[in-house]
Parts: structure tokens; C-alpha cells; sequence
């Protein structure tokens, strides 16, 4: 037997916000492999566009990426002006899902920063849902260790979003120590110019492995992100950055990238001014735009039947009783 809840309210578009993956790139690759090259649209939707233009200074444009509906992530000497001088929300825009610069694409205007050691979070205006083109990255938990691969990508100067697959050598070819939070990856010469962040593939998921440090020369060094996951846990509130008994975690066992915004639920939901009892009178149309009728149809017959009531709480839940879904007319 089919159930179908018949919503008391407008039809809403399905919105990916309460859950989603992270790190899933919709399309195939196009082709990066040892090579510097070019990046289609697509290829990296998280990778962001930090465009930073004080008043009255020169202004710059480089790389973040996307975490959330409302949140990227980028370097604090990105967000901070040529003269040193932090910048201010209000200077600073971004561009999503492009693989060019283009000054007459979409921008989305940050209106906060938080910032911690050599990173920035910036809360832009929210996304309504994410696409093919523009998705979220999962944070890297774990180590990476040597032999693997890191994929660096960045904006070149030309405007052109570049990657390239690098190996990652031991912490002592950058004259860092063994068990420290970093990524050495064996150099490539374009590296040094638009090579920004540092992408690793588990799987099928992707995740930001870190981000460049000032060194860069036979090797390039990227600074890991294990020690900003509980900065990031706090504002931003991702559940698959749960804090865990790391003890009981296997190193090679990354969290799974699917997870739940639960914070994102609509902030006015039940709000109900008028003092009134249920049953006392006939409630006029959308007094309770929350409340949903679930119907059922017979097998072999179109006709709809209520059976029972329900309550709308977000855009794609209905909450009614067990006996609801339980009892006649349905079936095991």
C-alpha cells in the first residue's frame, strides 16, 4: 500500500542543507594527472574564489574552500591587506564554482571572520543548495603518510584554475619532524607561483589536506589541518567533526563524510502567538501551516483516504505517531 502525506503548505524544492556529502565531486576528472594543467568547471566545486578589496588599497584574489551552505575556509594571510592590516568582512566576496576569475560572475558577500593560528572562517550569505558545479570538501582527520599522493590546487596567473598530483616524500625532505602536522610533497617549479591548497583522495571522497606554508623550494610544504578541527567543530557546528576517543580510532580510518547540520533547522519553526485551545473553534486556512493530513490509497484504487496527522519540521520530514504507519489499512 502507498502512503503519501499531503502537506498543508506551499511545495518547497528540496534543499540538500540538512544532509549531504562531503568531498564528492559530481563529474569526472578531465584529465589532471602529472601534469600542471588547466581545470574545468567542476572538477574542484569546492575550491573558492577569496576576492579581498579594502577601500582606497589594491586589492587580490586568492584561494578558499567550501565546507557548508554558509561556510569556506581560507588562510588569515589571505583575508589581511597588502600593508598587513586584517580586512573587514565587508571587503571581501567570493566566487563559487567557476574554474576562471571573472569579474562579472556571482559574488556572495562574507559578513563575518573568525580567525585561529594561520586560518580564517568566513560566514557568507547562505547557499539555497548545492550543485554539480559547487559542493562542499570534507576536513582531513587523519595522517597522510608518506608515498601517497596530494593534488595542489590554485589559481594561476592568468585567472586559470591548475592542479597538479604531487607525491608526498618524508616531513625530513622539508626539514620538518616526522611526527609533525604537515604534508612534504616533492616540488614541481609552477608549484611556488599558484599552488595553494592541498586536495587528498580517499575512496571516493575528497578532503583539504592542508594548506601552504612559506617554504617552497626543492619540495613545497603544506601545514595540516588536525590541529584546527575542534576551532572549526565549534563554529561551524559539522557533525562528522564530532570529537572521538582517538585511542579507539585506527590512524587509516577516516570518519565517514556524510553528516547531519542539525543546527540548520528553521530557526521560527512553532512559534504560535495567540493563546488558543485545540477544539474550540474551527481554525482559519494556514493558522497552523505546520500541521500535515498523510493519506493512503488501497491497492488498485486512486482514491486518497486520511488517515491520521502529522507535523511539517523541516522541508523534507513529516513527524506523525507509530500506530500511523503501523495499523490498518497497512501491512507488513
Amino acid at each position: 500500500l502507498a502512503v503519501i502525506a499531503a502537506l498543508i503548505a506551499t511545495t518547497l524544492q528540496q534543499n540538500s542543507e540538512y544532509k549531504f556529502k562531503c568531498g564528492v565531486r559530481q563529474f569526472n576528472l578531465t584529465g589532471l594527472a602529472t601534469s600542471h594543467d588547466w581545470s574545468a568547471a567542476g572538477d574542484w566545486p569546492w575550491h573558492v574564489a577569496v576576492f579581498v578589496q579594502p577601500e582606497e588599497v589594491e586589492g587580490h584574489v586568492c584561494s578558499g574552500v567550501l565546507i557548508s551552505l554558509k561556510f569556506a575556509l581560507t588562510t588569515d594571510g589571505c583575508v589581511t591587506n597588502r600593508d598587513g592590516v586584517q580586512s573587514w568582512a565587508t571587503h571581501t566576496t567570493l566566487q563559487l564554482g567557476r574554474d576562471t576569475i571573472g569579474e562579472q560572475s556571482q559574488r556572495y558577500q562574507v559578513f563575518s571572520i573568525e580567525r585561529f593560528g594561520e586560518l580564517a572562517l568566513l560566514k557568507f550569505d547562505d547557499l539555497d543548495f548545492f550543485t554539480s558545479y559547487i559542493q562542499p570538501i570534507c576536513i582531513n582527520q587523519v595522517a597522510s603518510g608518506k608515498g601517497k599522493f596530494g593534488t595542489v590546487v590554485g589559481w594561476d596567473k592568468e585567472d586559470r584554475l591548475t592542479g597538479i598530483k604531487l607525491q608526498i616524500v618524508g616531513n625530513d625532505q622539508c626539514n620538518e619532524k616526522s611526527d609533525s602536522d604537515v604534508l612534504c610533497l616533492k616540488n614541481d617549479p609552477n608549484i611556488c607561483d599558484d599552488g595553494e591548497i592541498v586536495y587528498l583522495r580517499r575512496g571516493s571522497s575528497w578532503f583539504m589536506g592542508g594548506f601552504m606554508s612559506n617554504f617552497c623550494g626543492t619540495n613545497v610544504l603544506f601545514n595540516g589541518l588536525l590541529k584546527y578541527v575542534s576551532w572549526i567543530r565549534r563554529i561551524t557546528k559539522l557533525h562528522y567533526l564530532e570529537e572521538s576517543d582517538e585511542s579507539c580510532q585506527p590512524i587509516d580510518v577516516e570518519p565517514e563524510p556524510f553528516y547531519y547540520l542539525l543546527s540548520h533547522f528553521p530557526s521560527s519553526c512553532g512559534k504560535y502567538t495567540v493563546n488558543k485551545i485545540a477544539g474550540g473553534h474551527a481554525a482559519s486556512v494556514f493558522e497552523f501551516p505546520w500541521m500535515a493530513i498523510v493519506l493512503y490509497r488501497e491497492d488498485g484504487s486512486d482514491k486518497l483516504s486520511p488517515l491520521c496527522m502529522g507535523s511539517l519540521i523541516n522541508q523534507r520530514y513529516v513527524m506523525t505517531t507509530a500506530q500511523c504507519a503501523n495499523g490498518d489499512p497497512f501491512k507488513p
